[in-house]
């Protein structure tokens, strides 16, 4: 477990909306409010609720993990908020502008069953032990019109930097995801989309590249053939359509954009193809290899993907012989770091506390 920080500055810098138009402050903690409830974006971000909750975060957070069950020790965004509290940036209690990121969660239905997933492991559904109501939420989306109506919101708002794209499940079943993304675009914003890349096609990507998507985040998470079809419950044509999809996209884009973020979340099945993994990555004119810790406790079965202590140290071995081997330079800390000749980047959540 993680020592709680000292201060949570998400509420200044993050916002998301799910499915059922609940809001959040972060990605692992409880709905902090509602579209239908609470009124649109800019009204809600400006709202006495928020800015209350806000000012907890930033001087009890103790108190407030505590209200949350303990969920703030298990922070999906613990190294980027240790990094903003040792930088010493001033903010205000009350927000000028709005989020400088903001995450749409725009559906939960899913074509892979990773047995790392909290939603969709193959374990889980093999053994017919889905949590109540699972059913109705594997189909929800959420609809076009509450999407730009948010992000309408937030261009108004200004300061936002970022918009995510990602859901419970696959984007890309999503009947209105690429009118979502060619609007978000044509607003002006910098774009990321979470995808495992497999419902797309060549007319997809042609139109990313023409719209100017900025970056994919495909969760990738082995290094092999092999191991990509274990824990996906696939087939051999799904990993084939998977390097095709990432060898068009790296032929056909003029730019290093759409950049490709090659994500790893590290299990026993795939600690071991960190060789693989950069081998890949380099292959495909990858910007980045995101190494991310398996949050095991809302994963079924979670535990029994753990890595073994032998495993880690033969993962940390291979990671700095890598880094090395790359010319890879340390640029914030031991958590990043780059190689300008091969404009690529590591970012390895992973090693910083499981040392």
């Amino acid at each position: 477990m993680k020592p709680l920080l000292s201060q949570c500055l998400m509420g200044y810098k993050f916002g998301k909306i799910n499915v059922t138009k609940d809001y959040f402050l972060c990605c692992g903690t409880p709905a902090i409010g509602n579209y239908g409830v609470d009124g649109g974006f800019k009204e809600f971000w400006n709202s006495k609720k928020y800015n209350d909750l806000r000012k907890e975060l930033k001087y009890n957070l103790e108190g407030q993990n505590e209200k949350w069950n303990g969920d703030c020790f298990e922070c999906p965004h613990y190294a980027q908020l240790m990094m903003l509290n040792e930088s010493g940036e001033v903010i205000d209690d009350l927000p000028k502008i709005g989020p400088k990121e903001f995450q749409f969660e725009v559906g939960n239905p899913c074509n892979h069953r990773c047995n790392f997933c909290w939603n969709w492991s193959y374990d889980m559904l093999d053994n017919d032990d889905q949590w109540e109501g699972w059913k109705d939420w594997a189909k929800q989306t959420l609809d076009l019109e509450t999407y730009v109506s948010v992000i309408n919101d937030l261009k108004d708002l200004g300061g936002c930097e970022l918009i995510s794209i990602s859901g419970g499940g696959e984007p890309f079943i999503i009947p209105d995801i690429m009118k979502m993304i060619e609007y978000t675009k044509k607003l002006g914003f910098n774009l990321k989309i979470f995808t495992n890349f497999s419902r797309v096609n060549l007319k997809d990507v042609d139109n990313f590249i023409k719209w100017g998507v900025d970056r994919f985040e495909v969760n990738i998470s082995a290094g092999t053939e092999e191991t990509y079809c274990k824990v996906r419950k696939l087939k051999s044509k799904d990993w084939n359509l998977l390097i095709d999809n990432l060898t068009y996209m790296k032929e056909n884009r003029k730019t290093k954009k759409p950049e490709i973020n090659y994500v790893v979340i590290v299990t026993k099945e795939n600690i071991e193809e960190i060789d693989e993994i950069f081998e890949l990555a380099i292959k495909f004119g990858c910007c980045w290899i995101d190494f991310r810790d398996l949050v095991s406790h809302g994963v079924y079965k979670g535990e029994d993907l753990l890595p073994t202590g032998e495993q880690i140290e033969v993962f940390n071995k291979k990671f700095f012989n890598n880094i090395k081997k790359y010319d890879l330079k340390e640029i914030k800390g031991e958590y990043y770091y780059y190689s300008e000749k091969l404009e690529l980047g590591v970012f390895n959540e992973y090693i910083s506390y499981r040392r």
